[in-house]
């Protein structure tokens, strides 16, 4: 597997997903852009939701990791009666994730609007499935 081949690839399906949505950009697409065979393709990819994975997993990874964090924070101090010390933790969480989703906003764009039918399309779903779960706590 060439490094760099799986690198263009990536580039390029990230590149043609914002243009095109997960389902309008095509393997063949993705392959003539990066300059690379299909067979190059499948050699680093099984198939086009493996390389929508790859480009957004971290930042699913990251943000569901950092919702646990601060909820972990706010369940640790809920008991103490620290009401201003939950406001602040949630303060600053909304700032952390805010910021890091800014530094990743491609990747959000991907993930919110342009994932299809991919297992991603009810992201903001699962979001809010967590902060309803947390709220019943």
């Amino acid at each position: 597997m060439n490094f760099g081949t799986r690198e263009r690839i990536l580039r390029c399906g990230k590149e043609l997903f914002l243009e095109k949505g997960f389902e309008q950009a095509s393997l063949r697409e993705i392959s003539k852009m990066a300059g690379v065979t299909t067979g190059a393709f499948y050699r680093n990819f099984s198939d086009k939701e493996e390389l929508f994975s790859e480009l957004v997993d971290p930042l699913v990874e990251a943000v569901f990791t950092k919702y646990k964090e601060f909820e972990e924070k706010n369940f640790q101090n809920s008991g103490d009666n620290h009401e201003n010390l939950n406001s602040k933790v949630n303060i600053e969480g909304t700032i952390e994730v805010s910021l890091f989703l800014f530094e990743n906003k491609e990747i959000l764009e991907l993930l919110i609007n342009c994932s299809g039918e991919t297992k991603y399309s009810n992201f903001i779903e699962q979001l809010t499935l967590m902060q309803d779960e947390s709220q019943k706590k």
